[in-house]
């Protein structure tokens, strides 16, 4: 009887992971509407940021999917060597992951460029790059999180 009520157990876990995975790349898709609608007029640095934050967020969502509560990791470096622990097919974007995680901070923050702010700093082939990388890691992430 215990074997049978940690199967269920095991099961309603697996099934509420599988559930806050998807509510996490439902955030991601609004994340990746910004960041095209910021590229398409001209918010470069912003359009940079929201494909930072697309992609912690699908790595976030992947982490909930094996498991994972409450995390506080920001940057794409922390989170991923984690995930890629459970879910190694996401070595494959790991490049990409980690040079999004260049526009965390310096796409906001004006002392970050001595001389400049980061409006002038970001042009649109940079958005454009960033938005690819980020598209490419929410598909890989939506297929790990749907089972297919």
């Amino acid at each position: 009887m215990r074997d049978v009520a940690r199967t269920r157990c095991k099961q309603m876990i697996s099934q509420h992971s599988r559930l806050e995975a998807v509510r996490w790349l439902r955030q991601v898709e609004q994340d990746l509407r910004a960041a095209r609608l910021s590229a398409n007029e001209g918010f470069y640095a912003q359009a940079c940021f929201f494909s930072q934050q697309a992609t912690i967020k699908a790595l976030k969502g992947v982490a909930y999917l094996r498991g994972d509560r409450y995390m506080r990791k920001h940057t794409i470096v922390e989170l991923l060597p984690e995930v890629i622990g459970s879910f190694p097919e996401l070595e494959a974007i790991r490049q990409k992951a980690e040079g999004l995680d260049q526009y965390y901070c310096a796409t906001r923050y004006p002392d970050a460029w001595p001389d400049d702010v980061p409006s002038e700093k970001y042009d649109e082939h940079d958005a454009q790059h960033a938005l690819a990388d980020a598209e490419a890691i929410m598909g890989l992430a939506r297929r790990l999180i749907e089972g297919r």
